[in-house]
């Protein structure tokens, strides 16, 4: 197996905007809104969207491809 997974853009992901992962009409504590800038963002289209819905996930992940172009799998070198 390996260890490390990273996504990488596809050329045709280019310029998409950068949407914070965490929509603030649907939760806005404010340790979430502080932290905004440091966390991941999401964008318009999959793959880089994040849906906050445990069951559609719970629906949908069991049948996802990971091997789709944008995950990249590696085994780093030790050190």
């Amino acid at each position: 197996g390996r260890q490390q997974c990273t996504p990488r853009l596809r050329p045709e992901d280019a310029g998409m905007p950068a949407i914070p992962f965490i929509d603030p009409a649907d939760f806005a504590p404010g340790y979430m809104r502080r932290g905004t800038g440091r966390l991941p963002k999401q964008s318009d289209r999959e793959p880089w969207t994040n849906c906050q819905d445990y069951y559609a996930e719970k629906e949908s992940l069991p049948h996802a491809s990971f091997d789709d172009g944008v995950l990249e799998f590696t085994n780093p070198a030790p050190g």
